[in-house]
């Protein structure tokens, strides 16, 4: 079994794991044999590449709060802010769907940020929506960094983004599970992928002091902006 993304306690998974054979993929839970898509590296490239644009006001806009990768890249945005005197303001898109962020999009345009790091693809998409609707322009007004790599080319302008392999991740965790098919568990083991920083088109320049943001009604901006995702997030 392949269990992916976890929200389960930690302790329930330690029962699954001593119980059968089970892989899990981004929940860290020591004592399992587990595959962490690690960001942390990659978010810190993106928030020095934002650095070096000018942006000193940055918004994460999280996903579910109980995902371990939401806690993950909220505490990279953090520990990289604090060191680098970066001013963070959060905002939940919480279930993590397309509508949720796009929502989210005038409160996070109007909070002052000049850029955006996104818990994943589908949370920027609908940012990106939103504030195409609101004539806000990406890059020009607000730049945006999504995160997982699966979307990114389905917008316009093309998606930044941290790119993760899942295809390796999976492709670890079959190989776990097809050794010594007469264990009743897997050994414990805390294997990480990194991720890479994608620049795409969604990242510029920050906004001139002198020429504020302003937000404009939806109705006089159909949204061009953004395809809309086909999924919820699931990261």
């Amino acid at each position: 079994m392949i269990v992916v993304s976890s929200r389960l306690a930690s302790s329930r998974i330690r029962q699954i794991a001593d119980s059968q054979r089970v892989a899990f993929i981004n929940r860290d839970v020591p004592e399992t044999y587990r595959i962490l898509l690690d960001t942390t590296a990659a978010i810190r490239s993106g928030l020095t590449h934002l650095s070096g644009l000018g942006h000193r006001r940055i918004a994460y806009v999280g996903g579910p709060p109980q995902s371990w990768a939401n806690k993950q890249r909220r505490s990279a945005v953090d520990n990289f802010s604090k060191a680098h005197a970066l001013e963070v303001m959060h905002f939940s898109a919480d279930p993590g769907t397309y509508d949720a962020a796009k929502a989210l999009s005038d409160s996070v345009a109007a909070s002052g940020v000049t850029a955006v790091i996104a818990f994943d693809d589908v949370i920027a998409h609908g940012l990106m929506g939103g504030f195409a609707a609101a004539g806000v322009g990406v890059p020009k007004d607000l730049s945006v960094i999504g995160c997982d790599d699966t979307l990114a080319t389905e917008t316009f302008p093309a998606l930044s983004t941290i790119a993760v392999n899942v295809g390796a991740a999976a492709r670890r965790a079959v190989a776990a599970l097809s050794e010594n098919p007469g264990s009743t568990s897997l050994t414990g083991a805390r294997i990480i992928f990194e991720g890479t920083l994608v620049l795409r088109g969604t990242t510029g320049p920050v906004r001139p002091a002198s020429s504020p943001l302003t937000l404009e009604p939806e109705l006089d901006h159909p949204s061009t902006g953004s395809v809309q995702a086909r999924r919820g997030s699931d990261s």
